[in-house]
């Protein structure tokens, strides 16, 4: 029973995560105003790298 209310709170914390996170890229690509092309290479070129992705 505590393996399945850890399982449910843990899946409910990864896509929550996840929905914020889209909405935090396009905060951040506003925010950059006129360097918001510079970013969006970076963005490009970091796109398979995972954790650097992450860090850009």
């Amino acid at each position: 029973m505590r393996t399945n209310i850890y399982l449910i709170v843990i899946l409910s914390t990864i896509c929550f995560s996840s929905c914020y996170r889209e909405k935090d890229l396009k905060y951040s690509l506003n925010a950059a105003g006129k360097n918001r092309i510079e970013l969006e290479k970076v963005l490009e070129h970091y796109k398979d790298s995972g954790p650097k992705y992450d860090a850009a």
